[in-house]
This record gives structure tokens, sequence and C-alpha cells, in this order.
């Protein structure tokens, strides 16, 4: 789980097989320990966005837990959350959250109610509740979880990284509904702390570097300022690139999404239209049925737009138009960013 967390997923992967494979021999394949190689087997292939892989191992591995430990077992409790992950990256939000609710509930009972454990899982509640468009709800999950780090862990962990870095960008993209620009500069603060304790904890080349390096990009962009955000999303794709993150992964699409953008901002729409096809073809094959699906295929249309090619915009913003409609998740920016490239599209076709 070390190497995992080190992004070093194949030499983890390797241990992790070698392990089940000795504790299945061993112990029998329901056996408690082996349920829990399982989890770290499942949540190993998570981080490396190879969710189909990943499944089976934390689906039998909750159920094994269940049944041989108990549903009110602290090691039933990691593997609902475990499945919580699993289902946030696949855009099963609701059912996300329905599992991350089953962990809290036992991590409350089982370590109090300041624990980091908790903490852990409280923030993982808020982006499934932000993603369902709850900003409200969400920004009470943050605070709580990020006053349990700094309070259990100080303020140089990487899971207080992450709390800022998550509160940074709900601030971003309640910004982005409400014009209101004083909440972008409540969240520049925030990420680059994140990013700085992130640095500091990984070094530069390292996923959750490239992630925040990429939240910087977005945050440029709602600032109007292209060139700021064609800089960060360059710099978060090279380091995705040097900590050797897997070519389907599904945070890459994130920075090749800004990069895009920044460059249609730029007026070089058509240097954007390759790198937003790559991104959506990625996003389709990783994670399918995701929100973020549309999100790629909105940018990739208002590009389309700008350098003629009409029909197959038109194609593009219909789709994301539906699976705005009939999904669920983050919407609210992306929502109002359709609806102006819709409208730029239909000026232009006159």
């Amino acid at each position: 789980m070390l190497l995992t967390q080190q992004s070093r997923y194949d030499e983890s992967e390797q241990i992790l097989d070698e392990a089940l494979a000795s504790g299945t021999e061993a112990l029998g394949p329901s056996a408690p320990a082996v349920a829990i190689l399982r989890r770290a087997a499942g949540l190993n292939l998570v981080h490396q966005g190879r969710f189909e892989e990943a499944e089976p191992h934390l689906v039998r591995a909750l159920a094994d837990l269940r049944q041989s430990l108990g549903d009110g077992d602290i090691e039933t409790a990691h593997a609902h959350a475990a499945i919580g992950a699993l289902l946030r990256r696949q855009g099963h939000l609701v059912r996300a959250e329905a599992a991350y609710r089953r962990a809290a509930a036992l991590y409350r009972s089982h370590y109090g109610p300041e624990s980091a454990r908790l903490g852990s899982v409280l923030n993982e509640i808020g982006v499934v509740v932000k993603n369902q468009g709850d900003y409200v709800r969400a920004e009470g999950y943050y605070r709580e979880a990020l006053g349990i780090f700094e309070a259990t862990y100080g303020e140089t962990h990487p899971e207080t990284a992450l709390a800022l870095s998550n509160l940074g960008l709900l601030y971003k993209d309640r910004a982005l509904l409400n014009g209101d620009a004083a909440l972008l500069d409540r969240a520049e603060p925030l990420l680059v702390r994140s990013l700085g304790i992130f640095r500091r904890l990984h070094g530069d080349a390292h996923l959750r570097v490239a992630h925040t390096e990429a939240h910087l990009g977005l945050l440029a962009l709602a600032r109007g300022d292209a060139a700021d955000a064609e800089r960060w999303c360059r710099r978060s794709l090279a380091t995705h690139d040097s900590s050797a993150t897997p070519a389907l992964h599904t945070a890459r699409p994130y920075p090749m999404t800004g990069l895009g953008e920044a460059l249609v901002r730029e007026g070089r729409a058509a240097e954007a239209v390759p790198i937003l096809r790559e991104a959506l073809r990625i996003r389709q094959v990783s994670t399918p049925g995701h929100w973020r699906i549309a999100e790629a295929q909105s940018a990739l249309a208002e590009a389309l737009t700008r350098v003629g090619q009409h029909e197959e915009a038109e194609g593009l913003l219909t789709r994301a138009e539906a699976r705005i409609q009939d999904g669920v998740g983050e919407f609210g920016p992306l929502l109002l960013q359709t609806r102006a490239r819709r409208a730029l599209l239909t000026a232009r076709s006159r």
C-alpha cells in the first residue's frame, strides 16, 4: 500500500499478487486476511484507473469480510470505503455516497468523532455530494474533514493537502456558477498550499502533484487567464509523464481538457482539437458512462465550432446535453458552458 501511495503501481501489484496467491493457499480463498489483501489489490487497481479489474476484487472482499467478521467489524468498514472509492471514480455518485456513509458510521462507532479515518471518509462524502451539485453540504463535510486532519496530522500531511484542494475547487466552481470573483481569491491560496504539501511529501513526479497542477490550471481558466491555464495544464501533463501515469488513467483527461480549453481561448482551436479528441477517447474507454464524458464532448464541440466543423460539433453537443439531462453529476458549471457553446454554434451556423 505504501508503494501504491507512491504511484509505484506495478511493484505494488506484484507484491499483492504474490501475497494473494500464498494467502489463498495457506488460509483458503475466503479467509479475512485474504479478503484484506483483495481489498488492497482492488484499491491499487482503482488508483490506476483500471476499474473493471478492481471491481471483482472489492466486491468479493466486502462479501467475505461481512460473512467472516460481520457487518460491524472495522475491516468491513474499510471495505465499504474502498467500494465507495471505486463507485465515485466510476461516476456512480449516489451509490458511492451510500457506501461512504456506511463506512463513516462504523468509523464513528470504533474510533470516535475526531479520528483521521473518519476525516478521510467525510472528505470523500464531500466530493460525491459536491459532484451531485450540493455545494453547501459539501463545504460542511470538507471543513469538518480539514479540521480533523489539521488537529490529528498537522498542516503538512497528504490528507490535509487533499482537503485543502477539495475546498479550493469548491470555491472555484461556486464562483463559476454565481460570478463571484472573490471566491476565486479564496480558492487560490488553498490550492497553492495543497500543491506545496504534495511536492514536499512526494517530490515532483507524483500523481497528486499532477492533479493539483491541473486544478491551478482550471482556476486560471476561471479567472480568464488562458496563458496561465495553458502553462499549468502542460506542467500537469509533464508531471503525469514523469510519474509514469498509465496512458488510460482517468486523471490524464483532466489537464488535457483544461489545455484544450485554454488553447481555444487563445485563438488556437486547431491545436486544441486533437488534444480534446484524445481526452474524450480516454474518458470513453476508461470510464464509460461517467459524467465527465459530457465535459470532454462539450469542450471538443466548441473547438470544432471555431474551426468550422459544425456538423460534428452539433452531434457532440447533443450527446453532451443528453448526458447532462439524464445523468447525475457536477453539472452546474458544465451546464452553463454547454449552453454558451450551443449559442456559439447556432450563431456560427447561420
